[in-house]
């Protein structure tokens, strides 16, 4: 008889529970319909939250592009210009060795070459200076170099450039 009064037992047990989950869920059923709610909403909200993002994200990385291709272009085409600009330069000092040379005639070739070279050397320094002040402060030593080269060119009654040799050898001092 014990054993019908513990399967009796147990059947009230598993009744018991079965309606209390009923209970349960009967007393709870809005809330968890609601959470459910919630969770999809949250769900569709944080999807178009990313989707959001992305479409901005992917809008900012091809205004990037844009700003790169143009600042590209424009760096092109300001490069272009300056190495034009610095092969003219480079050509008029080649010519104004030409002229050195022709105009003093018993100028030794080394003294027409250490003069251009001199004129390159302060040319590379303007162009390659760091900042504006510093560029034109070179520019100022170029400009007083090349003008010291066409007065002695205009005094042609001398055998040597002595003004520009004058202007190497105090550059080189001091």
């Amino acid at each position: 008889m014990a054993a019908k009064e513990l399967g009796s037992f147990i059947i009230g047990l598993i009744n018991s529970l079965k309606e209390e989950m009923i209970a349960y869920r009967e007393n709870n059923l809005e809330r968890v319909v609601e959470l459910e709610k919630k969770k999809k909403i949250s769900a569709i909200e944080i999807q178009l939250s990313v989707s959001k993002r992305k479409i901005e994200m992917d809008a900012e990385i091809e205004e990037l592009k844009i700003k790169k291709e143009s600042y590209l272009c424009m760096a092109k085409a300001k490069y272009s210009k300056e190495i034009k600009e610095f092969k003219e330069y480079l050509e008029a000092i080649d010519e104004m060795k030409n002229l050195i040379q022709e105009t003093f005639n018993l100028l030794p070739k080394a003294m027409s070459l250490t003069i251009h070279h001199h004129a390159s050397n302060l040319l590379n320094e303007m162009w390659n200076s760091a900042d504006d002040s510093q560029r034109e402060l070179n520019k100022v030593k170029l400009i007083k170099f090349l003008q010291t080269i066409y007065e002695d060119i205009q005094g042609q009654n001398l055998q040597l450039p002595q003004k520009t040799i004058k202007l190497i050898t105090e550059a080189k001092n001091g």
